[in-house]
């Protein structure tokens, strides 16, 4: 936190003798940074009870940050996904705006980019916002399956995300999409089956995608990314899912229809 606020204080101090050209990009990352920063320490204060209220400080002073970067335009795709997650996910009484977080997510997914290469969103990036959209509409009353083409999309980006340049970044976020939406089908297969059913659909291959989707990420989370595989093993036990027998278990519970 520390170092996070140290970076914060120099790069706004370096906006002010650059003059006004920069002095919007500067402070906007800066502000992203310890949005971050101060989020990623909300879990670490939820238990024993009496830290409850440092959880609610950082929440808070994410918010804060997050809605300075945003006022200040000129957020790049990764930094939206941040700011997006944080307002989407923190309570209305502590400055959470779901509303707000959609229409940014909704405004950079459509974008087209003009001339620029750098401007183009790479996938994994897209899938990610993708899935932050799906989170809002569900707790905004979407329907399960409306959610799930959020996911799905999120989920065939996985050709476009294996191409890039970067192969160990692009595996790591794999990592994390393939997991976030393996889990989501693992929790709503029920309740997609229905609603699918009710609207006349054609059969949906939601527990293939559960199949597909989990063993991948937990294999390439062993493999490459340790912290994304303990938040699997983590989510697994919530399940009562044994993470190092995963397939044969996915298809025992999820029935025939698993095996494509």
């Amino acid at each position: 936190m520390n170092e996070a606020r140290r970076q914060f204080e120099a790069q706004a101090h370096e906006t002010t003798l650059v003059g006004r050209a920069t002095a919007w990009s500067y402070p906007a990352s800066a502000h992203v940074a310890l949005a971050s920063t101060h989020y990623s320490l909300v879990k670490r204060y939820m238990s024993p009870k009496w830290k409850v209220p440092l959880a609610v400080w950082h929440t808070r002073r994410a918010v804060v940050h997050a809605k300075a970067a945003i006022s200040m335009g000129g957020l790049n795709f990764d930094q939206v996904d941040v700011v997006t997650k944080i307002l989407s996910k923190a309570p209305s009484w502590l400055g959470g705006d779901r509303k707000a977080a959609q229409d940014l997510l909704l405004g950079a997914i459509g974008y087209v980019p003009v001339a620029e290469p750098q401007d183009e969103m790479l996938a994994h990036t897209r899938a990610l916002l993708l899935i932050t959209l799906g989170e809002i509409e569900e707790k905004m009353g979407a329907t399960k399956l409306n959610v799930a083409k959020r996911y799905l999309e999120a989920m065939f980006q996985r050709k476009l995300v294996f191409g890039e340049s970067d192969k160990l970044m692009a595996m790591r976020q794999w990592v994390r999409i393939a997991a976030a939406c393996g889990f989501w089908f693992y929790d709503h297969r029920a309740e997609l089956e229905v609603e699918n059913e009710a609207a006349g659909g054609s059969r949906l291959l939601v527990s293939g995608f559960i199949v597909a989707l989990l063993p991948e990420a937990y294999a390439l989370a062993e493999e490459l990314a340790e912290d994304q595989a303990e938040k699997i093993r983590a989510e697994c036990q919530k399940r009562g899912l044994d993470p190092d027998n995963l397939l044969p278990q996915l298809i025992y519970m999820c029935g025939e229809s698993a095996q494509l």
